[in-house]
């Protein structure tokens, strides 16, 4: 009866309805149950006590859906409303449940001093009233001896966790998310921290009083003695950390608490070397507090972060993302996604190379980032610091870069990164930004002419960039031999293709070249391999300047070109370099009429015309 049936007759009802009640499933040999009971009111007192139900998902309340991942086969979500948790077949349900989901304020205490041997997985949400959730003493100890994981959603009145001794009762626990609880100032006491030795996932979202994740301020003496007596708090199998919308963390572990001094020091970091994570792979961080400006201390234990793989920052006060030294720790690092970071200036800041004395071979590091996104990030100059020596930091491995909306930046790439060190990239994608040019010059000037090898690209995007003039602002040598996809709209100042021989001589020859303007590509490339090309350009401007004429596309079978105002046929000399070409696209945006037929109109499409060539 899953996702079906729930309009049950009520016990006793006199009503001239033909429905089922739920009384007569009291008798049936049933072993295994889906059913859902929007009405807890009609519950029968002893429905459930003489089941022998080895399967069962069993729904109370009208706040359930069935969609969700059961891993296990015993689920009980349930309203408490009135004295439905003292009915006996609800009774007996929680002895042997495995997933439990409690909704509501109205005995949820009662529910929780359970004994549940069983016990996998525990949700409680919508609770205005109770204030721990597990309170333990010497006479009375909850055991969740098997329980994986604690989901708390929207408990307005939690101030913590547990009380009293918990020796047993998270000792499995794999997997802990708090979402909406206001006054929670901390997840985890310090002295807590060990009990809790299974932790795989930890997920903290929309608490507005959360200062810490892990406090040492509620410690007493002893425990004092023992955390000044340990260095450090390890979570040593944690894999996943999220964290977002705590508008009042200060840092995930202060500690020492000593003067204001150090406490605005200690805001301004999120992680100290006080608290390790080397197990961990993704790391999540969404609107934290806009006074912490820096996610690590210039320096990480060794052994903390080293298999992070994944790093995703959403609008967050950082201003410098990566230093140099923490770079070095993240030797696992895959990928880096920033969006809507307001006051971030700069990604990778390689800057203090030489402010360490280490010898060339221990400053070097070779960063396994894969794929690199940058989305809305107004105030961003440099995604690579722009003066540091060559060698000392290697992106042989990036595959995938986007850039986005970033207003202040003016370039992607410094030219001793991208020179050599980006022999893998597969995809450039950069949109709305007011780069002046993709690469830009080191601080050290080289009197040889500097080539760009992308070995591998296959795909350029190039999207309203008002501003870029240039790939590199003097001359150079380019290669991408491999290239599938080239995409460039709305980039008016860039000349892509090269109109004469004669021009390319003039901009080659030897003197002062800034503020000239290089091709793209130049007059005597061919394009094995490129198969889908779109342009932003007139289509008249293409005839008669002959920009293709020299230009060879022997795959292009279709052909965008986003123009306004087409009255004419393309001629012989724009189709000539399109030996393959198949489909001609013209038009804008929304779509235009060409010769009087509309055949397709849509946002962001443009007007499909078929050539039989």
């Amino acid at each position: 009866m899953e996702n079906s049936f729930d309009q049950w007759k009520a016990e006793g009802s006199t009503e001239g309805n033909e429905n089922a009640s739920l009384d007569e499933l009291k008798d049936l040999p049933i072993s295994s149950l889906d059913i859902s009971i929007p009405n807890a009111s009609i519950l029968p007192e002893n429905l459930f006590l003489d089941m022998n139900l080895k399967r069962y998902r069993i729904f109370i309340g009208e706040d359930w859906q069935w969609y969700g991942n059961y891993g296990t086969s015993k689920t009980l979500k349930l309203e408490l409303k009135g004295n439905i948790h003292l009915k006996p077949g609800i009774r007996k349900l929680l002895e042997g449940v495995e997933d439990l989901h409690l909704h509501g304020s109205n005995g949820l205490e009662s529910v929780l001093y359970n004994r549940f041997p069983h016990l996998r997985h525990l949700q409680i949400e919508s609770n205005d009233d109770i204030e721990c959730i597990i309170l333990s003493s010497i006479h009375h100890e909850v055991t969740l001896p098997i329980l994986e994981t604690l989901k708390l959603e929207k408990m307005n009145g939690l101030k913590k966790l547990c009380e009293g001794p918990i020796a047993t009762t998270f000792r499995n626990l794999k997997v802990i998310k708090v979402s909406y609880c206001h006054h929670l100032k901390w997840i985890f006491s310090a002295s807590m921290v060990g009990l809790f030795s299974q932790l795989v996932e930890i997920e903290i979202e929309e608490c507005n009083s959360v200062i810490e994740i892990v406090t040492s301020a509620i410690e007493n003496s002893l425990d004092q003695q023992r955390l000044a007596a340990n260095d450090v708090i390890v979570f040593d199998k944690l894999h996943i950390l999220k964290m977002k919308s705590l508008p009042a963390l200060a840092n995930f572990f202060i500690k020492e608490r000593t003067t204001n001094n150090d406490c605005n020091k200690t805001l301004k970091l999120l992680f100290n070397n006080k608290v390790l994570f080397p197990m961990l792979k993704l790391l999540k961080l969404s609107n934290l507090n806009n006074l912490i400006s820096s996610i690590w201390d210039d320096r990480l234990p060794n052994n903390s972060f080293s298999n992070l793989r994944k790093l995703l920052v959403w609008d967050c006060g950082f201003v410098k993302l990566i230093p140099f030294q923490v770079l070095k720790s993240l030797s696992n690092l895959e990928e880096l996604e920033v969006k809507l970071c307001k006051e971030l200036e700069m990604v990778f800041d390689l800057e203090d190379l030489n402010s360490y004395e280490e010898t060339p071979q221990s400053s070097s590091v070779d960063v396994p980032l894969k794929r690199l996104e940058l989305w809305s990030l107004p105030k961003l100059k440099n995604v690579w610091s722009n003066n540091h020596n060559k060698g000392n930091a290697s992106f042989q491995s990036l595959r995938q870069v986007e850039v986005s909306n970033c207003g202040s930046l003016t370039s992607v790439f410094p030219a001793s990164i991208a020179k050599g060190m980006l022999q893998h990239l597969e995809q450039l994608e950069i949109r709305e930004c007011n780069i002046e040019v993709i690469v830009a010059k080191d601080q050290v000037s080289e009197s040889a002419t500097p080539a760009f090898v992308f070995s591998r690209l296959t795909s350029l995007y190039l999207r309203s960039l008002t501003s870029l003039r240039n790939f590199y602002p003097q001359r150079h040598k380019l290669e991408w031999p491999h290239f599938q996809k080239l995409y460039i709209i709305k980039c008016d100042a860039l000349e892509i293709f090269e109109k004469t021989v004669s021009s390319s001589s003039e901009i080659l020859e030897e003197g002062s070249t800034l503020g000239l303007q290089y091709p793209l590509f130049s007059h005597d490339k061919v394009f094995p391999n490129l198969e889908d090309l779109r342009l932003d350009i007139k289509v008249v401007d293409i005839m008669e300047s002959g920009q293709f004429a020299m230009h060879h596309f022997p795959k292009v079978k279709i052909l965008p070109l986003f123009a306004e105002n087409v009255t004419t046929l393309p001629g012989e000399s724009l189709l000539s370099s399109f030996p393959s070409l198949e489909c001609l696209i013209l038009g804008d945006e929304f779509g235009v009429t060409i010769w009087g037929s509309d055949l397709f109109r849509g946002d962001g499409v443009a007007t499909l015309l078929l050539l039989p060539f």
